[in-house]
């Protein structure tokens, strides 16, 4: 809302003519343009480049989370398979 008071408030010294605005009619378009631009930025780019960066870190933590349970998995197994041996060279008489 501060932009877009800015911005209507400095159009008039960017793109009227009058008498002295060849001294400021550029800085008027360079701060109209640059805040215009700078908006839009904020509310369509910034959005859409955080979604994405979200969507790729929710990705990777899906993907490690896989593999810590594809981890624990084959540990429960090499563990039976001690367990197992264990018994067996025992007797069972644990």
């Amino acid at each position: 809302m501060t932009t877009l008071t800015t911005v209507l408030g400095l159009t008039p010294m960017a793109f009227f003519p009058g008498e002295g605005s060849e001294l400021v009619r550029p800085i008027g378009k360079a701060v109209v343009g640059g805040l215009s631009l700078g908006s839009l930025l904020t509310l369509l780019l910034i959005p859409v480049v955080y979604a994405i960066v979200n969507r790729l870190g929710e990705k990777r933590m899906e993907k490690r989370e896989a593999r810590k349970e594809k981890r624990r998995e084959k540990r429960k197994e090499i563990e039976a398979q001690c367990d197992d041996s264990s018994t067996l060279t025992t007797g069972g008489d644990a």
